[in-house]
């Protein structure tokens, strides 16, 4: 059994599919809420798409997380929901979701040397492989979020943690030719982190939901696209339909 997860395609891009594994585990400070393997049933919204949702008690918490995350495709961009209620007796603070899309299957964006993989730092737009100090796989943290709830990305020898700050919410990879881009962000983030290796070959965009006090559902809105734009133009592009620029 595995996380979560459902396969997309383009129908453009006919030898190209992704995996978007939702979650593969939800944090707050100083616990794992959720980290339990099980497969979602997706189920149809009535104006089109897909949902699940789910109750699941972690084996090392004594805390019960409800998670819904639907997806709604439009011509080359789909619209994400996420919402996690905290059913426990105790507030959540700085709740963090970690949802991973593998790009491995898509061999015209699969970027092995994160020469085409792309963040927006305080210098601009960048490629990942301008801060590559070492072959571990980089993480990347928003400047205004405090780390206690990325516990699990901090103590993993797996992660290589970078002083590199993120100033936008989305990590995005150019195909081979250059013609398209393929992005995924959220309204708010705690971090971004790459993977290139050829087993994963994935990015996490993880979504910062902040503090859950019990019996409330918070709800964060975000967007997959796979456009025929540039990096820059899809930055730009995010950054207005998210508002994410104030």
């Amino acid at each position: 059994m595995g996380y979560p997860g459902v396969v997309i395609t383009h129908s453009e891009l006919p030898d190209n599919q992704w995996s978007l594994l939702t979650p593969e585990g939800v944090f707050c400070t100083g616990r794992i809420l959720s980290r339990t393997e099980y497969a979602a049933k997706w189920q149809n919204l009535p104006r089109g798409g897909i949902y699940y949702e789910t109750k699941n008690h972690s084996n090392k918490t004594n805390g019960c997380v409800e998670y819904y995350f639907s997806m709604l495709p439009c011509e080359d961009v789909i619209d994400l929901t996420l919402k996690i209620t905290n059913l426990d007796e105790l507030i959540w603070r700085q709740v963090m979701a970690d949802i991973c899309l593998m790009n491995v299957r898509a061999q015209n964006f699969y970027d092995p040397d994160y020469s085409r993989t792309f963040i927006a730092t305080r210098k601009g737009i960048s490629p990942v492989s301008d801060f590559m100090e070492s072959p571990k796989r980089p993480v990347f943290f928003k400047a205004s979020k405090d780390s206690a709830s990325m516990h699990f990305y901090i103590g993993n020898p797996f992660w290589n943690i970078t002083d590199i700050n993120i100033t936008e919410n989305i990590v995005m990879t150019q195909s081979i030719d250059g013609r398209w881009t393929i992005g995924f962000g959220w309204q708010d983030i705690c971090m971004i982190s790459c993977n290139s290796d050829e087993y994963h070959g994935c990015h996490h965009s993880n979504p910062y939901l902040g503090d859950i006090v019990p019996n409330q559902t918070a709800q964060i809105n975000g967007k997959i696209y796979i456009a025929q734009q540039t990096p820059e133009n899809l930055l730009r592009r995010f950054m207005s339909e998210m508002n994410t620029h104030k």
